[in-house]
C-alpha cells in the first residue's frame, strides 16, 4: 500500500518568473531541499499553466496534492484572500510584507488570523502587522535572503562612463518618474547613463491602478536613459556594469534589489524610509532625507473601496537626491572604499543558510520536529 511521505515543507505560491516573491521562495525552497528537508510545491491560481522553476521542481517531493495537509509547515506567498485554500498543514506560516503604513480591510485582517504564524521581512512590516493587531506572539521577522556568493564576487571598484541602474517593478509607488528627473538633473552634461531595469505591462491583461505605462514615460526620457525590459535579463550583469543603484521609492516591505546591490559592489542611493533600513545605514549607502506623506490610491495594493485615507508612506527629497547621485559620481573611489567591507559583511548575513537556520528555529520554537 503506497503511503506518502511526510512532507516538512508544503509551499503554495508564485516561483516563477521575475517577481521578487518569485525569487525570494526559489532561494528558501532551494536552501531547504540542499538541507534534504522533504519539500512539495503548486504554483498559484496564475501560474497553473505557467512556468515552473522546472530544475527546482525536479528536486521536490513527488506527493500528491491530497496528502499536502499532512506538511510539517505549510508556508504561503499569496495574498491574505488565498490563505484559506493555499495556507495548510500542522504550522500554517505566510511571509507578508507592507509597502505603506496601513490599515487592512477587515477581511484580509480576519484571514491573517488563520495563520499561526506571520513572517514579515522587515520591521517596517512587523509594525504595520502589530498595528493591525496581530499579536507578537504570530509574529517573527525573517529577512530574505541572497546568493551573496554569486554577487560579491564580482564586487570591483567600476570604471567607465558613471551609470546609475534602477530596478523595479512598473508600480506607481517606484516613482521612476522623479528617478528619471533626479538623474537628469544630477548630470545635465549627458556624460552618465540611466539604466532603468522594469519589465514592461503585459498587453494581454489590464492595467492595475498601481501600474504605470513605461512606453508613456520613455517618450520623453533622454538619450542617456535606457529601459532594459528583457524579463531574463542577467541582474547579475547589470549589477557589475554599475557604479550606483538608486531607487526613489515611496516605500518597500524589504527592497530585495537594494540588498542585492551591496553584496554586488553598487554604491546604493535609496530612501531614510521603510524595510531597506533594516540592512541600509550611512556605513553602507547614501541615504534620501526622506518624510511620511498621505499614500496615494495609487500607491495603495488595496481595493478601491477599502482605501485607507490615513495610509502613510514616504516622500524622498528630489533635490537631496540630486545631491547624492553628484556625490556618488565625483566622489566614487572613495565611496566604494568606505561602504565596501559594511556591504559584503551585510550580504554575508543574508546568505541563504542563516535566514533558513532562522526560518527552522521558528518552526521548533512553535513545536514542529524534522525528520522520521
Amino acid at each position: 500500500m503506497y503511503t506518502a511521505p511526510v512532507l516538512d515543507f508544503y509551499y503554495r505560491g508564485r516561483i516563477g518568473g521575475v517577481y521578487s516573491v518569485s525569487y525570494v521562495f526559489r532561494t528558501l525552497l532551494e536552501e531547504l531541499v540542499r538541507r534534504k528537508m522533504a519539500c512539495a510545491i503548486t504554483p498559484d491560481d496564475r501560474e497553473v499553466r505557467g512556468p515552473v522553476h522546472e530544475t527546482l521542481r525536479q528536486r521536490f517531493v513527488a506527493s500528491p496534492l491530497t496528502d499536502r495537509r499532512a506538511a510539517r509547515v505549510g508556508i504561503s506567498g499569496c495574498a491574505p484572500a488565498q490563505y484559506k485554500t493555499h495556507v495548510v498543514g500542522v504550522l500554517r506560516a505566510a511571509i507578508l510584507n507592507f509597502e505603506a503604513r496601513v490599515r487592512v480591510p477587515l477581511g484580509p485582517r480576519t484571514a491573517i488570523t488563520l495563520l499561526d504564524l506571520v513572517l514579515p521581512s522587515s520591521c517596517f512590516s512587523d509594525e504595520v502587522l502589530a498595528a493591525n493587531g496581530v499579536p507578537a506572539s504570530a509574529r517573527a521577522v525573517l529577512p530574505h535572503a541572497i546568493d551573496a556568493d554569486a554577487l560579491s564576487r564580482i564586487a570591483l571598484p567600476r570604471a567607465g562612463r558613471f551609470t546609475v541602474l534602477v530596478v523595479a517593478a512598473n508600480h506607481a509607488r517606484k516613482n521612476l518618474d522623479r528617478c528619471i528627473a533626479a538623474f537628469t538633473a544630477a548630470f545635465p552634461d549627458g556624460d552618465a547613463e540611466l539604466h532603468l531595469r522594469v519589465n514592461p505591462l503585459r498587453d494581454d491583461v489590464p492595467r492595475k491602478r498601481f501600474e504605470i505605462d513605461m512606453h508613456d514615460l520613455m517618450a520623453t526620457a533622454p538619450a542617456n536613459v535606457r529601459w532594459l525590459r528583457d524579463d531574463v535579463a542577467d541582474l547579475a550583469a547589470l549589477y557589475r556594469n554599475a557604479h550606483a543603484v538608486l531607487s526613489l521609492s515611496s516605500g518597500e516591505g524589504f527592497g530585495l534589489p537594494l540588498l542585492e546591490a551591496l553584496a554586488a559592489g553598487c554604491l546604493v542611493i535609496a530612501p531614510r524610509y521603510s524595510g531597506p533600513l533594516d540592512f541600509l545605514s550611512d556605513e553602507n549607502a547614501l541615504l534620501i532625507d526622506t518624510k511620511e506623506r498621505d499614500t496615494p490610491k495609487e500607491a495603495q495594493y488595496l481595493p478601491d473601496d477599502a482605501l485607507d485615507p490615513a495610509a502613510k508612506d514616504g516622500w524622498p527629497d528630489f533635490d537631496h537626491a540630486v545631491a547624492l547621485l553628484n556625490k556618488a559620481r565625483s566622489d566614487y573611489a572613495a565611496l566604494f572604499a568606505a561602504h565596501r567591507l559594511k556591504a559584503r559583511a551585510t550580504a554575508e548575513a543574508h546568505r541563504p543558510a542563516p535566514i533558513v537556520d532562522r526560518l527552522l528555529a521558528l518552526c521548533e520554537a512553535r513545536g514542529v520536529t524534522w525528520g522520521g
